[in-house]
């Protein structure tokens, strides 16, 4: 009886909240083994929600359709960025042990961007459990089965009829036993804060296996900016790229700190020195920008390259200002490295690969880099150095930009 009260408020307050049933009939969703929720959170993510009654005999065997489920997934991502299959477990009395779900559908989230979540609510005392590693709460759904079971286990309201009572007072009095509470939202503030640590919860940002742009156009510009520049400055009468880089572009540290002309921090991620410095920086762009700027966006992309970049840029400016005031600085190399590193973070703390990119190629690159770095003369540790922590800080706020956009 409470499971089937259970089942419709749950159905109702979903339906609130922009829920469809599917997989039962409508009218009663509680006769039902199990029953069937979607909805569409924003326009990138899918959320199915399966509630199963465990009381019943055939519970697992519907579990084992999990498969064909998941294959129905895979086919929405095509027009989404993730899909979430929750499977709510409602137990008579005790929680089941994980070992009774059944093999073939239980599964690690490893950053997929389809992943099955398993929750079970003990029926008699309304208990919400998680399983290992998996989240305790998605996009407010806790909320609303939380509350589905609260308005399931209160008490039914009595109607009592006294002889004495005239017929006006006894209407006036009675209630009707089928009135169904409006959801009210509560203000964020006020909402149930995941159990989770913040490490824990940044696991569960959903990249896209599809990126949302074909082309990189920002990093084709980047390209030819720095291909027309490095061409002006070969073709000037400076007589060379370092002297041109010295007068105009380059950070130089008496005439960036003591002239004043700041904006060489960001014009020296534009110059190059030779061919080979032009190409191997374009190399970077072309590997690690483009596939930023594709599957994170052209607004996460600028901010990440132009920030970093000028991180990097004000690392250099101090080393030189205190190791080597006489040197010039430039390339977009540092730019690059937060590129590297931004990856790194977000492949590494979420195990997903970006395309072909994932955080072990990422620290082969490091670890290449600075070895190269080292052992040969003229270039800027110190830049690359900063771009790189400028890269890592830049992946840890892209994971908490993507948490609060995804409600994690």
């Amino acid at each position: 009886m409470l499971y089937s009260r259970f089942a419709s408020f749950l159905f109702r307050s979903g339906q609130q909240n922009g829920y469809q049933l599917m997989g039962a009939d409508a009218s009663s969703p509680s006769e039902a083994t199990y029953f069937h929720m979607q909805k569409i959170e924003g326009i990138s993510t899918f959320i199915y929600v399966t509630v199963v009654d465990t009381a019943r005999a055939d519970w697992q065997a519907q579990l084992q359709k999990n498969e064909q489920t998941r294959q129905q997934a895979v086919n929405l991502l095509k027009q989404m960025q993730s899909v979430a299959l929750v499977y709510l477990l409602v137990e008579p009395t005790v929680q089941i042990d994980a070992a009774s779900v059944p093999a073939s559908v239980m599964e690690r989230y490893e950053g997929q961007s389809v992943y099955s979540v398993f929750w079970r609510m003990a029926l008699d005392t309304g208990q919400h459990t998680t399983l290992p590693e998996q989240p305790s709460d998605l996009f407010g759904l806790r909320g609303i089965i939380k509350e589905a079971y609260q308005q399931a286990a209160a008490p039914e309201p009595e109607t009592t009829f006294d002889a004495v009572t005239t017929a006006e007072s006894m209407l006036s009095k009675a209630k009707p036993s089928n009135t169904v509470p409006m959801r009210r939202t509560l203000p964020p503030s006020q909402r149930q804060k995941s159990k989770h640590g913040l490490r824990t919860r940044m696991r569960y940002v959903q990249i896209s296996n599809y990126p949302r742009y074909t082309h990189a156009v920002i990093c084709y510009g980047l390209l030819a900016i720095n291909l027309a520049i490095f061409l002006a400055m070969t073709l000037s009468d400076a007589g060379s790229t370092g002297y041109f880089a010295l007068r105009y572009l380059g950070i130089f540290p008496p005439v960036v700190i003591e002239g004043g002309e700041w904006w060489r921090l960001v014009t020296a991620m534009f110059m190059h020195f030779d061919v080979f410095h032009l190409l191997a920086n374009s190399f970077g762009i072309i590997v690690f920008g483009t596939r930023i700027e594709r599957y994170f966006g052209r607004t996460v992309f600028v901010f990440i390259y132009f920030g970093t970049g000028l991180m990097a840029s004000l690392v250099s400016l101090a080393n030189l200002r205190f190791f080597d005031s006489f040197a010039v600085s430039g390339g977009a190399s540092g730019a690059v490295y937060g590129l590297v590193g931004m990856v790194f973070v977000v492949s590494r703390v979420t195990d997903r690969y970006i395309e072909t990119l994932h955080w072990r190629v990422m620290l082969i690159f490091v670890v290449i880099g600075i070895i190269m770095g080292f052992s040969m003369t003229g270039i800027d540790n110190a830049g690359h150095i900063g771009g790189m922590i400028g890269g890592v800080i830049a992946g840890f706020l892209t994971l908490l930009y993507m948490m609060r956009k995804q409600k994690l």
